[in-house]
């Protein structure tokens, strides 16, 4: 199938565009596993699949308005420019 036309289903089915649930799922879990785990930020990066830390940490901080480290200090929701979560996996 191609991303096109999984992306418009995703939409469709979902009620939110596949790109912005993605990006909440992994800094929801990138958050999940600093704060309740501790997990090393390297570890974190390469189980997401991140290429590098360096990246990882600018995608989190992107997204979240803090750098991963700080982010085990705010136990709670990631501020996400994306909006509340609207799950329905």
């Amino acid at each position: 199938m191609p991303a096109s036309t999984l992306s418009r289903h995703f939409g469709r089915d979902v009620g939110r565009p596949l790109k912005p649930y993605l990006t909440h799922r992994l800094v929801e879990e990138a958050s999940r596993r600093l704060v309740l785990f501790r997990e090393p930020i390297g570890r974190i990066a390469r189980n997401l699949q991140f290429n590098n830390e360096r990246y990882f940490s600018r995608f989190i901080k992107k997204h979240t308005g803090r750098a991963p480290k700080s982010n085990c200090l705010h136990i709670g929701a990631p501020n996400l420019t994306a909006g509340p979560s609207r799950d329905r996996v």
